[in-house]
């Protein structure tokens, strides 16, 4: 992975990440008095926008490292130690799929179930994925050349 690909991949998913947190608390934890009773907060709508339009560009910088990075170690069982990224990497695929689902599923069961399969597995990434790139910092390992 290059510098370049590095550095997308952890601005594209730091910014995921604080924004899905962002659009949570406020969705879950901050209700303001209305004129009738308790109301979502003015910010909870602009943060769930942010999180729409900014997670498909943590979609594409994944795409760009599958093959080199994530798809050359399963096939060449790189680093058996390291199996946090196999893990993120199943995690990712659900919660991408359950983040699209819950966008466009009408039946209060299926929301439910994809809220909180987005939910469960974005929370369960982003450690494996502060704890990936901790890792990855702290073994000095070789360049792989092909």
């Amino acid at each position: 992975m290059s510098p370049r690909q590095k550095n997308a991949l952890i601005y594209s998913s730091y910014a995921s990440i604080l924004t899905g947190l962002l659009y949570g608390v406020f969705k879950y934890f901050m209700k303001v008095q209305g004129l009738y009773g308790l109301q979502s907060h003015p910010f909870q709508a602009h943060f769930h926008h942010l999180h729409i339009i900014l997670s498909p560009l943590l979609i594409f910088c994944i795409g760009v490292i599958w093959q080199d990075h994530i798809w050359f170690r399963i096939v060449c069982g790189y680093q058996k130690l390291r199996r946090s990224g196999l893990v993120m990497t199943a995690l990712f695929i659900l919660m991408t799929f359950s983040g699209y689902l819950l966008q466009s599923s009408v039946e209060s069961w299926t929301t439910s179930l994809w809220k909180w399969s987005h939910i469960g597995s974005s929370i369960l990434w982003t450690i494996l994925f502060i704890y990936h790139q901790f890792m990855g910092q702290k073994l000095k390992r070789p360049v792989v050349k092909r």
